[in-house]
């Protein structure tokens, strides 16, 4: 059964008006028409409590056209069924997202889906069932089941749509060594395979432009260099490689992510003094080089969130909790504590409010977490 979530916000007001319970009792009091007119007016994260309450809301949020994106959010805390809301400041938990009701573990999310696995048994070396879930639209699609040796340690998800479909096309999961590839055969009745890929070793993987990007980062005692491989989607055309033209200040950087921020290729890294920098990358086919132009500034209205499986960059309003031109970022230490903060990249400096602003969990500092984008959607999986 769905959590009801009008416990807080602005529809938790209307519908207290309205006499309505926390369950949407009562909900035939008004037409389908009222209500659809309520929704285009919520907020992003009462547009999600709205369609997480019943099948009748859920179908007035999947009909009417797309909301705009979400604003909000939450820290995603591996291995649990809870999320924190940083702007609300409080958790989310939700009974759909296991509907097997076996102990399960989160492994990772993108794109407002959450790939689940069997919790690992004495014999680890099982195949495990993997299963994708929008806990927010309760849609489940059932994948492959692989060795739970392949998947344990895994780094990142990412999962494709094409075209004007909600319903996901493929879906890649980035492990230490190399990646598991899962098309979708639409021909026969919508049913997935596995289709390895053998890569070799990567620092992260994004799909852009409708093509896949693998990063990896060759290190030495004196330099660091950067590689990208680009690849078509459906293994057509070819492979070609890219050397990042290094520059001053690429040695020393601890990790680095691509990202695509309003339609432009990113490149962004980490450093040991808790700095970041950004670039633009630009790519030169005729010399199989991608060279560099540094950013001072993000564009207008957008915000970097950072994690364990990647970077994204994500809008935010004059409404939203988050500020633009910062870098949202969940980190491990050296002493194996977790670090979640907010890096300015206007003073190049780390917010020291952010905890308090955010009343930032105690559990957040022991235990794993990454971003999760909750997104309203429907499928017929």
């Amino acid at each position: 059964m769905r959590r009801p979530l009008l416990k807080h916000g602005l529809l938790h007001f209307i519908c207290r008006r309205l006499k309505l319970g926390h369950r949407g009792r009562k909900r035939s009091v008004l037409p389908r028409e009222l209500w659809e007119k309520i929704y285009e007016r919520l907020p992003t994260t009462d547009r999600i409590r709205f369609a997480s309450v019943s099948n009748n809301w859920l179908s007035i949020a999947t009909t009417k056209p797309p909301p705009p994106p979400v604003l909000d959010p939450w820290l995603m805390f591996r291995g649990a069924n809870e999320f924190w809301s940083l702007s609300q400041n409080r958790f989310y938990r939700f009974d759909n997202i296991n509907p097997t009701k076996k102990k399960h573990e989160i492994l990772g999310a993108s794109d407002g889906w959450l790939l689940i696995t069997e919790h690992p048994g004495p014999e680890v070396t099982t195949q495990k069932s993997l299963i994708l879930v929008n806990p927010i639209s309760n849609a489940k699609i059932l994948l492959p089941p692989i060795e739970y040796t392949q998947i344990q340690d895994m780094k990142k998800l990412v999962v494709v749509t094409l075209g004007d479909s909600v319903v996901p096309a493929r879906v890649y999961i980035r492990t230490r060594m190399n990646y598991l590839y899962l098309d979708a055969c639409i021909r026969y009745n919508r049913t997935w395979i596995n289709h390895p890929m053998a890569i070799g070793y990567s620092d992260d993987v994004l799909v852009y432009d409708g093509k896949l990007y693998n990063l990896t980062v060759r290190r030495s005692k004196t330099s660091s260099t950067i590689v990208i491989n680009v690849r078509s989607l459906n293994d057509a055309g070819g492979e070609h490689t890219y050397n990042v033209v290094e520059h001053k200040g690429f040695s020393g950087f601890l990790e680095a992510y691509l990202v695509q921020s309003c339609g432009d290729l990113l490149l962004v890294k980490r450093f040991h003094q808790r700095k970041f920098e950004v670039f633009k990358l630009v790519l030169v086919d005729e010399e199989s080089l991608a060279r560099c132009v540094e950013l001072e500034s993000l564009e207008q209205g957008q915000a970097l969130f950072w994690g364990r499986d990647g970077c994204v960059s994500v809008p935010v309003g004059k409404f939203s909790s988050f500020e633009e031109n910062h870098i949202y970022f969940s980190v491990k230490r050296l002493d194996q504590s977790y670090e979640i903060g907010a890096y300015s990249l206007k003073d190049n400096s780390i917010g020291k409010s952010f905890k308090e602003k955010h009343n930032v969990p105690q559990q957040s500092l022991q235990q794993e977490s990454a971003w999760f984008f909750p997104k309203i959607k429907d499928t017929f999986c």
